[in-house]
């Protein structure tokens, strides 16, 4: 046992020190008059207009489209894209760029765990797709585990090998995984293979970091009383959308960052709602109002601060869109899907910690649990009154994190950080219980806030009750009169879900063709075991968004797909 144990703890030290890196390749950004490393097949924008236009030094290396204003990468080597007046010919601005083709990162794919006597195909991937792909494969124990040049391994004898693959071209370009080699106890029990991809994880945490954090603001919301301004809440914005405004009168989205042509940026930021307001609940009226903070502040790491203007706010989920101008230019960053995440994956956060001391603070951590529903209390008085779906992760939340960047090992944010609990509902005190708002449901949302629409919520409209407190109650329910005329009975096969007593006209369950009688067992692919998944799911819809979702439900002894659309 102890000698499994010391193994174990030795492959999660190599781990941590791999010698390659796999992460998602860095946006491509233009530095005027500083060499930018590049690679063949990457493409960006360069928009001419009737005062200048653009040309490449060399046309075999990189060439200018001015019909479509993009600049195309060919071939390796070193290219100069100038800005040329049109006019006088003059050169007004250099754009250098060093276009690569050689592997920069390979990956390996495979299993770490083995038994003696198993055969496995080990993987490469190697970054970028342009270069080479030839490897050649090797183990630093052949006498625990022999691969051939196919990257077919087979185990031998107990032990610790590393597999690596190395760049037939490049031989300073490897990746490499680290594999035990275990004895068959019992074939009976024997331990399922989990495919890993074990690169250097320092290196590629660097590089998710880097991915992300010049798209993350600090949010500050003051009061102001006379000249007095006093912060009331320090938090982070994610920087999702870039406007760029042209001198010549025109706008676009696309990425122009040649100050000649732009006028300003006008940019779109994700925020939480308690940053940019408060709200409060009056006791007498049993009324809850949300005032907006008198002035909204950023700092980017410039001196100084820039105002914010609230565009809008959900009142159920702590979502807010803010936008700003500016002469700098912000990246933009990338959004994953939320839906695609699994328990156990690293995951790294990009906030503010406690103010600008501590601004772009990044930490890791793991997704503890991809899919977690929690009560809030939306009004303030005191009462949850909202179910919402949450990321759990355990990467740290401090008082000035909320509204910053929950992001992948690709560097796409998955989640904005919202709340951190210190202690559960029986009282004691919990760590590392961090939540984020997924991703895929504020892509949803900010389409309406960018607006400074009001985000409308559908109604389920039904009568239901939950299939556990009929099964609990059997007898009581079967009894004619006590639910319904002829009483409720469940079926045997049917363990969970919620039972349709009435349907109300123009509600969702009406729009789908939802019948009394019918058990709802499912909602958006979620499986309704409770209430609140159930009205968590509902809450990811908007009345009058076009979104369609499934209703699984038990009809006359057969499963029935039902479609809605809001």
């Amino acid at each position: 046992m102890k000698k499994y144990l010391t193994i174990v703890l030795l492959i999660i030290v190599l781990v941590f020190t791999t010698a390659a890196s796999s992460y998602a390749p860095k946006k491509l950004s233009i530095h005027y008059d500083i060499a930018q490393n590049v690679y063949v097949g990457e493409t960006f924008s360069l928009k001419s207009n009737s005062l200048y236009t653009f040309r490449s030094t060399n046309e075999e290396v990189a060439t200018y489209d001015e019909a479509h204003g993009l600049v195309d990468t060919l071939s390796a080597g070193y290219v100069v894209i100038q800005k040329i007046n049109r006019e006088t010919n003059e050169v007004v601005k250099s754009y250098t760029l060093l276009v690569k083709d050689e592997a920069s990162v390979i990956s390996v794919i495979g299993t770490n765990s083995m038994y003696i006597g198993d055969s496995y195909k080990f993987e490469s991937s190697v970054y970028p797709d342009c270069a080479d792909k030839e490897i050649i494969w090797s183990s630093s124990d052949t006498d625990v585990i022999s691969i051939d040049q196919d990257g077919n391994a087979t185990a031998l004898k107990e032990g610790l090998a590393t597999i690596t693959a190395t760049s037939k071209k490049y031989n300073n370009v490897y990746g490499s995984i680290y594999v035990m080699v275990k004895e068959v106890v019992s074939t009976e029990f024997r331990e399922e293979n989990y495919t890993i991809d074990s690169s250097n994880l320092s290196e590629a945490f660097e590089a998710v970091g880097r991915s992300v954090e010049s798209s993350v603001i600090m949010v500050t919301g003051y009061q102001v009383s006379g000249e007095a301004k006093t912060a009331a809440t320090v938090g982070c914005g994610l920087v999702y959308k870039r406007i760029a405004h042209l001198k010549d009168g025109s706008t676009t989205e696309e990425n122009v960052m040649d100050l000649d042509t732009v006028e300003n940026y006008e940019y779109y930021v994700i925020t939480n709602k308690h940053i940019v307001a408060s709200t409060t609940y009056n006791e007498r009226t049993q009324k809850s109002t949300t005032t907006n903070y008198d002035f909204i502040g950023l700092y980017y790491g410039s001196s100084t601060e820039i105002g914010a203007k609230i565009i809008a706010y959900d009142e159920k989920i702590d979502l807010a869109v803010i936008s700003f101008t500016s002469t700098t230019y912000f990246p933009i960053a990338r959004l994953g899907d939320s839906d695609d995440l699994e328990a156990g994956e690293f995951i790294v956060s990009v906030g503010t910690a406690e103010g600008k001391e501590y601004f772009r603070t990044i930490s890791f951590g793991i997704i503890s649990h991809p899919q977690r529903y929690i009560s809030d209390d939306t009004d303030g008085d005191g009462t949850n009154d909202w179910d919402a779906e949450y990321i759990q992760h355990d990467s740290p939340i401090n008082s000035g994190d909320c509204g910053s960047a929950l992001v992948n090992m690709k560097g796409e944010v998955i989640g904005i950080n919202t709340t951190k609990k210190i202690e559960t509902s029986s009282g004691i005190k919990a760590e590392n219980l961090s939540f984020a708002i997924p991703i895929n449901l504020v892509k949803t949302l900010v389409v309406k806030l960018e607006k400074g629409e009001t985000i409308k919520r559908p109604i389920l409209g039904v009568s239901i009750m939950d299939v556990l407190d009929i099964l609990a109650n059997r007898e009581a329910f079967a009894t004619p009169g006590y639910a319904t005329d002829d009483g409720i009975v469940i079926p045997d096969d049917i363990e969970f879900g919620f039972y349709v007593a009435e349907v109300t006209e123009g509600g969702v369950a009406h729009k789908a063709n939802i019948l009394p009688g019918d058990i709802i067992v499912a909602f958006n692919d979620v499986e309704v075991h409770y209430s609140y998944q159930l009205r968590a799911q509902l809450g990811n819809f908007i009345i009058d968004s076009g979104q369609t979702t499934t209703i699984v439900v038990y009809r006359n002894g057969e499963y029935v797909t039902l479609e809605v659309t809001f």
